[in-house]
């Protein structure tokens, strides 16, 4: 994945590179946002988009339409009660989204059949997941035309079922639309987190220089021990990148709560209060993780607070961007290399100033689980003496 990594990135630099020489002020979310749906697109599809230069591909088109801002009623409805949308055959995205991504998978399987070609991305894993469930079954298939429909009641027409996601679809393995939700999914999952976070980011860096100069340093510093090659093991030696990634999670996570199911009764220490099996508990990250008994001077960037020695000194469930212990946010590491290749990337190549346009304090949308800011406007200034890196 680093090579998608890296390649998004650099097209991301091209980009601010080209405002800055127009001396435009950019809209990070825009830009970042273009960056965010690339490595999407070859992560999960093995898609190569350009979704800041040719916005209109039908590709960026339709998954920007699933990542729309706005919550719909069926958003309520499934996290009321999700078999609702099942009952009364509610079609939860758009038809013609999932129509066009439908269609897509199916002709990449196809594609990839014939060829006998694999690729590094999400939708080869998880055909590599049904067939490994399908080499160890022996299934004897329906054959009339009811048992058919019955079968693809949630899957479409039969005709339309490929014969190794019909067999997947029995055995309780991964079907045709169980294999489209999870590659949405991904965006959905993907995309506002890295989106906002290097806008988040960013904006922190260019209001703070001197936390700004002490990355830059260090990004210098490391590229030039690694012959300017930003590999795997170079990023991790960014303690300090990774610093400032931790902070500004810390104050803007990605969902501002989480809840979970109790699997059993559980009191809570001495206050007299259990919390029985089966209660949905609400757990409130972006108020714990303002709270100044915790994190001193919670609305102050200091990315300080993440050296091992601050860190050691804090309950580890006191820090959730990505939640906690053993169903905590499955891509977390997908997400901060990501991220971390992304803004090393810029930080090698440019100056992040505020500008006339940037709004302080950040405006958010209201009303949402998401922490959505109104536009964040910042200066991209080329740096004349930017790093080299491969």
């Amino acid at each position: 994945m680093m090579d998608i990594f890296k390649e998004s990135s650099k097209t991301t630099v091209e980009n601010f590179r080209n405002a800055s020489i127009k001396g435009e002020f950019i809209d990070a979310k825009k830009f970042y946002g273009a960056f965010a749906m690339d490595v999407i697109a070859s992560s999960a599809f093995s898609t190569k988009l350009d979704s800041h230069n040719d916005p209109e591909n039908k590709f960026v088109r339709l998954a920007r339409k699933v990542m729309a801002d706005s919550i719909s009623w069926k958003h309520v409805l499934v996290l009321v009660y999700p078999p609702l949308l099942k009952w009364f055959k509610i079609d939860f995205f758009p038809t013609e989204v999932s129509a066009f991504f439908k269609k897509l998978t199916l002709d990449i399987i196809e594609e990839r059949t014939k060829t006998g070609e694999t690729k590094n991305d999400l939708l080869q894993l998880l055909l590599d997941t049904a067939k490994e469930v399908e080499d160890h079954l022996v299934l004897e298939l329906p054959e009339t035309p009811a048992e058919l429909e019955d079968i693809a009641f949630n899957y479409g027409t039969h005709e339309d079922i490929h014969p190794r996601i019909l067999k997947s679809v029995m055995s309780k393995s991964l079907s045709m639309d169980e294999l489209v939700a999870n590659s949405i999914n991904f965006f959905l999952s993907g995309y506002d987190p890295a989106t906002n976070t290097l806008s988040f980011a960013s904006y922190f860096l260019a209001l703070n220089p001197d936390k700004q100069e002490k990355l830059r340093s260090e990004v210098d510093e490391v590229l030039k021990e690694h012959n300017g090659e930003l590999t795997y093991e170079a990023v991790l030696n960014m303690k300090y990148l990774d610093n400032v990634i931790s902070e500004t999670l810390r104050m803007y996570p990605p969902v501002m709560r989480l809840e979970r199911t109790a699997d059993s009764d559980h009191k809570l220490g001495d206050t007299g209060i259990t919390i029985p099996k089966g209660m949905v508990v609400s757990i409130p990250i972006y108020a714990i993780q303002r709270d100044p008994n915790i994190f001193p001077n919670p609305d102050t960037f200091q990315p300080e607070r993440f050296d091992s020695d601050d860190m050691a000194t804090r309950h580890p469930f006191t820090y959730l961007p990505f939640g906690g212990g053993p169903r905590n946010c499955i891509a977390m590491r997908f997400a901060l290399m990501e991220v971390k290749v992304c803004l090393a990337h810029v930080i090698a190549h440019f100056n992040i100033k505020a500008c006339p346009e940037t709004k302080i304090p950040l405006e958010f949308g209201k009303g949402q689980v998401i922490l959505r800011p109104q536009g964040i406007v910042l200066q991209m200034e080329t740096r004349s003496d930017a790093s080299f890196i491969m």
